[in-house]
């Protein structure tokens, strides 16, 4: 561009206003949009991750303790009527502990 003397610098300046002010609006426009975008936060869960959260919902109504062998147990233990049998004992502890390991 060239600048002759016949420009007035009031004409120049109009010019950067005008520019100055779209750019405002240009920012603006952006921050709207950057707002909106960060009220609407959303997570998509893996099909693995619902089952997961499903089997996690069962295991929390299922009780830890079951009561009714543990009474069954305790009354053979009074009348004297109660069996373990060592090997079957020793089985489950092993695959307990292999359990543990390997998860």
């Amino acid at each position: 561009m060239k600048i002759t003397p016949n420009h007035s610098p009031m004409i120049q300046n109009d010019a950067y206003l005008k520019n100055s002010g779209k750019n405002k609006a240009a920012e603006a426009s952006t921050n709207r949009v950057q707002d909106a975008v960060r009220g609407t936060d959303s997570v998509v869960l893996s099909q693995e991750a619902r089952e997961l959260q499903a089997a996690q919902k069962a295991m929390a109504s299922v009780p830890e303790v079951r009561s009714e062998k543990i009474a069954r147990i305790k009354e053979q233990l009074r009348s004297g009527t109660y069996h373990s049998d060592p090997a079957k004992i020793a089985t489950g502890m092993i695959k307990e502990s292999l359990v543990n390991i390997y998860l």
